[in-house]
């Protein structure tokens, strides 16, 4: 009977020790130390994340634009800020740049473009760089010249030069030019080159300036 109290007692002593230890590590767990770490360890794998996802992306576009696009229309789509000159300069670079092509190819691990309009020849490489802006992704192209003019040029003629303005605080909305994709009403692949303009501040608040919009039809 005294060996069997002596064991329980231990029984006892030994379930408060596991009890005890438990508590400690849960409390230590919750410690504000143990809490930020956590909070770092999921913020760094938020981050490999959207960058894995960014690089696919990136990917995706580059491949998507190969082929060749015919200039279907260059328009200035009205902001809240009224831009009369320059919506002038883009209807003035819509009409010198019929016929105008692009064509993107993928050659020796090399992503490269050539563009032709009445003549006039541009040539070099392009990448693609995702922006995440308001939580989505706007893949934007960076050309980089060889041969001819500057891309801008080439597709926006004088207005590729913006209107400077006095205005004290202005922010661009997307930086460079954006790339999207449509189907057309013939299910033609359709793509998309938006200049988005910028935000500015004005007497009336803050207004939303026009953006330029290329629309290209693949034709191979």
């Amino acid at each position: 009977m005294k060996a069997l109290i002596v064991l329980n007692a231990l029984l006892l002593i030994f379930c408060s020790c596991i009890s005890q230890t438990t508590q400690n590590t849960q409390n230590s767990e919750n410690t504000p130390s143990i809490q930020k770490e956590r909070e770092n360890l999921l913020e760094s794998y938020g981050e490999i994340r959207r960058d894995q996802d960014k690089q696919t992306h990136e990917y995706a576009v580059r491949d998507q634009l190969i082929g060749k696009w015919q200039l279907l229309s260059l328009t200035f789509e009205e902001g809240d800020i009224p831009q009369p000159k320059f919506a002038i300069k883009v209807s003035l670079a819509a009409t010198a740049r019929q016929n105008l092509t692009l064509e993107f190819f993928n050659e020796y691990a090399r992503y490269g473009f050539r563009g032709n309009s009445r003549g006039i020849q541009v040539g070099g490489d392009y990448d693609i760089e995702s922006l995440l802006y308001v939580e989505k992704l706007y893949p934007i192209i960076t050309f980089s010249r060889r041969q001819g003019e500057p891309i801008d040029r080439f597709l926006f003629g004088e207005a590729a030069q913006r209107e400077e303005n006095d205005t004290p605080f202005s922010r661009a909305l997307i930086p460079g030019i954006h790339v999207s994709f449509s189907k057309g009403e013939s299910g033609g692949e359709l793509l998309h080159l938006k200049r988005y303009g910028r935000m500015e501040l004005t007497p009336d608040g803050w207004g939303k300036t026009g953006h330029i919009h290329c629309i290209f039809r693949k034709t191979i």
